[in-house]
C-alpha cells in the first residue's frame, strides 16, 4: 500500500494549476514528498486486521505542514492574498425605545485579506481501505481581514469612512481521494464548517454609540456571508483545479 500512496503524491510534480501557470512542482516539492514517505513508514501507520477489509492509517502533520508552508508563500507571490469583493447595499429597520429607525449602507471597495494565512488546525489522516485512498485536511484562518468603503444613511443622518472586519478561527474541512483501482481522484468533502466572531472597527467621522449599533447589527451577518462567499468560489475553485489537473495528468 506505501508505495502506491507516495506514487500518488508522486504525480502531483508534473501537473500545472491550471492557465495561471502555477507550478505544483513548488507545492510538492522533493522535500514534501520525503516527509509524506517518513511519516507512512513511521509507527504511526496502522493496520487494522479485525475488520474484514484490512485498512491502514497514517497522520502526516510534518508533510501537510510543509506543503501549506509553500501555499502560503505561492498565494502571496501570486498577488492572492487580497480577494476584491463587489459592493452591497443593505437595509434596515431597528426599534428603539418607541422610535423607528429606517435606513440603509452602501459598502463600496471591498476586500478580503489575510487569504495566505490558511493552517493546519489538527492531525491530517491519510487513511486507505479497499483500494481507496482518503487524504482528510483540516484547516483554520485565525484571522480574514474583511475592509470596506461604507456610506450610512439613517433617516437625515450620513456617515461615511471605512469599516474593517476581522473574523477570527474560520474553519475548513477538505477530504481528497483517490481510488487506486482506476486512478481517479475525487473531491469528497469541501465545507466552510464556523466562522468565527468578527470584530468591527471604523475608521473616519466619529459614530454615536447608538447609530454604531445599528450598523453593526447589520454588518456582521453580512461580513460573515463576504466571507463564506470568498471561500466557497475563490478557495472551492481553486481545489476542484488542482483536481481536475491531476485526473488529466493521470489519464493522459
Amino acid at each position: 500500500m506505501k508505495p502506491l500512496i507516495l506514487l500518488f503524491f508522486v504525480c502531483l510534480l508534473h501537473i500545472s494549476y491550471g492557465n495561471s501557470e502555477v507550478k505544483l512542482q513548488n507545492v510538492f516539492s522533493a522535500e514534501s514528498l520525503k516527509k509524506l514517505y517518513e511519516a507512512l513508514e513511521s509507527s504511526e501507520l496502522r493496520s487494522d486486521s479485525s475488520s474484514v477489509s484490512p485498512s491502514s492509517t497514517a497522520v502526516i502533520n510534518d508533510y501537510a505542514d510543509n506543503v501549506i508552508s509553500q501555499v502560503q508563500s505561492l498565494i502571496v507571490e501570486k498577488g492572492l492574498d487580497t480577494v476584491e469583493t463587489p459592493d452591497a447595499q443593505l437595509s434596515f429597520k431597528r426599534k428603539f425605545a418607541l422610535i423607528t429607525y429606517k435606513g440603509s449602507l452602501k459598502l463600496t471597495e471591498g476586500s478580503v485579506a489575510s487569504v495566505s494565512s490558511i493552517k493546519r488546525d489538527g492531525d491530517v489522516v491519510a487513511s486507505y481501505s479497499n483500494k481507496y485512498l482518503s487524504i482528510q485536511v483540516p484547516l483554520r484562518y485565525d484571522v480574514l481581514d474583511v475592509n470596506y468603503k461604507y456610506r450610512a444613511q439613517i433617516m437625515k443622518i450620513h456617515q461615511t469612512g471605512r469599516v474593517i472586519g476581522k473574523a477570527s478561527s474560520t474553519t475548513l474541512k477538505v477530504d481528497v481521494g483517490l481510488n487506486l483501482t482506476n486512478l481517479v481522484v475525487d473531491l469528497k468533502e469541501f465545507a466552510l464548517e464556523d466562522i468565527g466572531n468578527i470584530k468591527l472597527s471604523f475608521k473616519g467621522n466619529k459614530i454615536d454609540d447608538w447609530l454604531l449599533k445599528i450598523i453593526t447589527n447589520g454588518l456582521v451577518p453580512s461580513f460573515k456571508g463576504t466571507i463564506k462567499k470568498v471561500v466557497n468560489e475563490k478557495l472551492y475553485d481553486a481545489v476542484v483545479t488542482v483536481v481536475e489537473s491531476l485526473n488529466k495528468e493521470l489519464h493522459g
